[in-house]
């Protein structure tokens, strides 16, 4: 079961939603929640991600963040990396690691402008990738 179905089942589970109920909580069309929930069509934003965890009564969301999107990563490796880490650490662990990673491994610099934990992830996949190069 993916990140995003296992979440939108916990949020389901604490409140006890139907999907069209957790939908309308989310602001969402129920297509919208099915299709995240079986992993067609675009991805889960982090606010929604974030807002699911509310919801669901999870504090830590980092490892949520990490594996929603990690599933939608392109490039194998770094999906199985990603996914791991998100099984493994709690977010303090996750942020010194995205801080570390470009440090060790020599990546390039990442545009830390647009969402903070979309690009937390691009540093840690830059860092695997660079890593694997190296």
């Amino acid at each position: 079961m993916s990140y995003a179905a296992k979440l939108i089942e916990q949020a389901q589970n604490a409140h006890g939603y139907t999907l069209t109920e957790l939908a309308l909580a989310l602001g969402v069309k129920h297509p919208t929640i099915s299709q995240w929930k079986s992993g067609r069509g675009s991805p889960m934003s982090e606010d929604r991600v974030i807002e699911l965890c509310k919801i669901a009564g999870i504090k830590d969301y980092a490892p949520w963040l990490i594996g929603v999107h990690a599933e939608h990563l392109k490039n194998r490796d770094a999906r199985s990396s990603l996914e791991k880490l998100a099984k493994q650490l709690g977010a303090a662990a996750v942020l010194a690691f995205a801080v570390f990673t470009p440090l060790l491994s020599k990546a390039a610099p990442v545009n830390l402008n647009g969402s903070t934990p979309y690009a937390l992830c691009e540093i840690i996949d830059r860092g695997f990738m660079a890593a694997s190069v190296s």
